[in-house]
């Protein structure tokens, strides 16, 4: 007979076996569907936080590690893999961490941490798979940087409006 606890892990890896999947294959139509780079990263960056709520953070990390080696091992072209490979993909789990404070400027102070941490890393190392032939405006840095983190709150939002829909309507 199945315990409660052997239930529920049961189950969280069953999802997490599916979102997995799941997380391949979104990856994949990055690589067939690049015009909508960004969209398609975002998305394929929920399926951590489902996996986080289903299963717990350590779900969670084996998640994004295994999405991460399926998606190198089976997907041609390894450049698209590199955004949710640095940050998309970790993202939800440092979010989960980072909200476990309960003190939202701290929160906020360490999520754009990480984010300009990221945002040097591609400036420095792969400005053009991110931006391919988008020109950026020709304005002083700090001003991209503030327009950069903009954005970045607004996804973190739309992540968090994400998370509660699942909570609410998805998991129950």
């Amino acid at each position: 007979m199945m315990t409660e606890k052997s239930r529920i892990n049961t189950r969280g890896m069953a999802i997490s076996g599916i979102l997995l999947a799941a997380s391949v294959v979104t990856l994949y139509l990055q690589m067939l569907v690049p015009i909508a780079n960004f969209t398609i990263y975002m998305i394929s960056s929920f399926y951590v936080a489902a996996v986080i709520i289903e299963a717990g953070s350590r779900a969670g990390w084996i998640f994004y590690i295994s999405s991460c080696v399926l998606a190198f091992a089976f997907i041609p072209d390894k450049l698209f893999l590199i955004p949710y490979a640095l940050f998309f993909g970790v993202y939800g789990i440092i979010k989960y961490h980072i909200e476990h404070l309960s003190r939202r400027p701290l929160e906020i102070f360490l999520k754009l941490a990480f984010f300009n941490a990221a945002l040097i890393i591609i400036a420095y190392f792969f400005k053009e798979l991110f931006l391919g032939d988008i020109a950026l405006p020709d304005l002083p840095g700090p001003v991209l940087v503030l327009a950069f983190e903009a954005a970045f709150l607004a996804y973190d939002y739309c992540y968090t409006l994400m998370i509660d829909f699942y909570r609410k309507r998805i998991k129950r």
